[in-house]
């Protein structure tokens, strides 16, 4: 079987190492567009089918269309789950190395002078974007998943620095060394200890090849890798949160509209605004804040950085809904798992004096996750949940774990989408009154953004 290659000598740091100079992508993997965008920048040479392309967004004068990997290729970039598959049919046909998209942005960090990676299980999308801001003046490149509005996810900027999202930190991605790593969020519970302890075996070995590594104190499994890491003798842990234990601590979030935010570390307080609301987005810039300053950044550039940050497309943005009353506001989460939504709906409330209904549908969702879905959604003035037509599809059974789970069945509409099914609008007429908010779970149903 053919395994991932180590870098060829004799390439510059800040150059494309040899493997990435001519990939073929085969995958649409959440986080690839990043990836693709910054080498099409470097310079790379890129194949791809063209439904590739397509998803991706890519410019087709920069990707060369092939539903195959020629013998020219340098590797070919698959997603995870089909990695070993990838492997063995290129072993045994081209004979070219097979890479995630996680092992090839750990070859990225490794080409570079100063990388600050961020790694989680969830909420890895915010702080980066935030980071990427905080360190403008210092001609960042960036792979992130979610960019600041107006940016591309990639960039590739010829200089020293690299911020990058790490989608998998697997054992093989784990091979880099970052000059910082920022951990989000790992598990907020320890309800399921075999996927904590598998989370925290794959960020171990990344952990400990970073230079300095930065936690949010408020996630249960990034606390657990703090320990792990000090226990192990790691020199540089630096832990970020609300905690007056915490190196990094935000002792003001205040909404005006805008974001008032005030860290503490080292005896000095900074203060700065964010154009996102939420605790959460002030511990998110926390982070970033810690991290940037691990590279060297000054901590009034960092402020400014963050002034200025435009925000993130669809996260708690302003969304339109037709037939919607125009006093009620309509924002959009791009929420992925359960901890995001509650955070998001947290945020939703500090906007607002009245109530936040809930809208989206849990087809993304698995009904092994119910306990935590309902505990996130109870944080909602009401749920209004998207179903298909009839009980036989998947979400049925999500929704129905959710409901079982403790979400009073009072505070849930549960909405099939058919001809004699009430209009969306007008049930979230009903629900909500001139002052509230309607959240937006995103992807919406293809149905519904068409409206």
């Amino acid at each position: 079987m053919t395994t991932m290659s180590p870098p060829p000598s004799g390439f510059h740091r800040g150059h494309l190492p040899g493997l990435l100079e001519r990939p073929h992508l085969d995958t649409v993997e959440p986080g690839l567009s990043g990836l693709a965008q910054y080498l099409t920048q470097a310079g790379s040479r890129l194949t791809a089918p063209s439904g590739t392309i397509e998803a991706l967004g890519l410019p087709r004068s920069a990707v060369r269309t092939t539903e195959q990997p020629a013998v020219d290729r340098t590797c070919v970039i698959g997603p995870p789950a089909a990695r070993d598959q990838l492997r063995a049919a290129s072993a045994t046909s081209l004979d070219l190395p097979a890479l995630t998209s996680s092992e090839a942005v750990a070859l990225l960090v490794d080409a570079t002078a100063r990388s600050i990676v961020v790694a989680g299980t969830y909420g890895t999308a915010l702080p980066a974007a935030l980071t990427v801001s905080a360190l403008a003046h210092l001609n960042p490149a960036w792979v992130v998943e979610q960019p600041p509005a107006g940016r591309a996810a990639g960039h590739s900027s010829g200089g020293d620095l690299l911020v990058a999202v790490l989608p998998s930190p697997s054992a093989d991605a784990a091979q880099c060394a970052p000059t910082v790593l920022l951990v989000t969020g790992v598990a907020r519970t320890g309800a399921d200890s075999a996927e904590m302890n598998q989370a925290l075996t794959g960020l171990m070995p990344l952990a400990l090849r970073s230079k300095a590594v930065v936690v949010e104190h408020a996630d249960l499994g990034a606390r657990l890798l703090a320990e792990r890491l000090t226990a192990a003798g790691h020199r540089r842990v630096v832990t970020v949160g609300s905690n007056s234990s915490c190196g990094v601590r935000v002792v003001q979030a205040l909404w005006i509209g805008v974001s008032r935010v005030a860290v503490s570390t080292g005896g000095e307080v900074h203060q700065f605004t964010l154009a996102t609301p939420g605790r959460h987005s002030a511990l998110a810039a926390a982070a970033a804040f810690a991290a940037s300053l691990e590279i060297g950044a000054q901590p009034q550039d960092v402020a400014s950085g963050f002034t200025a940050f435009p925000g993130v497309p669809g996260f708690l943005t302003s969304s339109t809904m037709h037939e919607m009353p125009q006093a009620i506001t309509v924002l959009t989460s791009l929420a992925r798992c359960p901890e995001e939504i509650a955070d998001d709906l947290d945020a939703a409330h500090e906007l607002t004096d009245g109530k936040v209904v809930l809208l989206g549908d849990l087809s993304a969702y698995r009904p092994d996750q119910a306990e935590a879905l309902a505990r996130a959604l109870a944080e909602a003035s009401h749920v209004v949940l998207l179903a298909a037509p009839d009980d036989r599809h998947d979400d049925a059974r999500t929704i129905a774990a959710v409901l079982d789970a403790g979400l009073t069945r009072e505070s849930v509409t549960v909405l099939r989408h058919g001809p004699c099914e009430p209009a969306l609008p007008a049930v979230l007429a009903d629900l909500a009154t001139a002052g509230d908010i309607v959240l937006l779970l995103a992807p919406l149903p293809a149905y519904l953004e068409a409206q």
